[in-house]
């Protein structure tokens, strides 16, 4: 059986308690097993919620973030999201008020859309030129290449689109 399948009969289990008996006596007779289902739900919310909620964009599909500083960042930003959407409680009260599975995925997939927007403001910030010798030459100067580190790609203008080749000309380059 699957989280997904796990998780829903972990909530249909949770609504027919706090249906059929009061919540004081979920929390001290039944308190071990109360306990228990819930800490059961919270795991199963996560493996059901992270894969979609933490997604990287398709831009970034097959794109290790090598560097130390841009993982941190990129788990800072999720964060970020997460917080300030209030995505704790929305979540909880998707999944232990309402036991709504449908919701619970809907809330992971609005999660994922704002850290893809989020993520691309970022891709942005570390977008530059790449400049080499040839680009300095007062005669017959070359047009400097677009590269971006966060993804360590260049920006092929014929093609519209980002490679991983580089720039033919690259003796001494210079990021601005």
């Amino acid at each position: 059986m699957g989280d997904m399948e796990k998780l829903t009969e972990s909530l249909e289990k949770l609504r027919k308690n706090k249906e059929n008996v009061p919540l004081e006596i979920l929390e001290t007779r039944y308190k071990d097993g109360y306990g228990k289902l819930k800490s059961q739900i919270k795991e199963l919310l996560q493996n059901v919620v992270t894969p979609t909620a933490a997604q990287t964009p398709e831009w970034m599909a097959g794109r290790h973030v090598y560097k130390k500083e841009y993982a941190d960042e990129m788990i800072k930003i999720f964060r970020e999201v997460y917080a300030a959407g209030n995505y704790a409680r929305r979540l909880g009260d998707a999944a232990y008020k309402h036991y709504s599975i449908p919701e619970v995925l809907s809330l992971a997939r609005e999660i994922n859309a704002e850290y893809d927007r989020r993520l691309l403001q970022f891709f942005h910030t570390r977008t530059c030129l790449y400049v080499t010798e040839e680009c300095c030459r007062r005669d017959d100067p070359q047009i400097p290449g677009i590269y971006n580190d966060f993804v360590e790609k260049f920006y092929d203008e014929q093609q519209q689109k980002w490679t991983e080749s580089e720039p033919d000309n690259q003796k001494q380059a210079i990021l601005s």
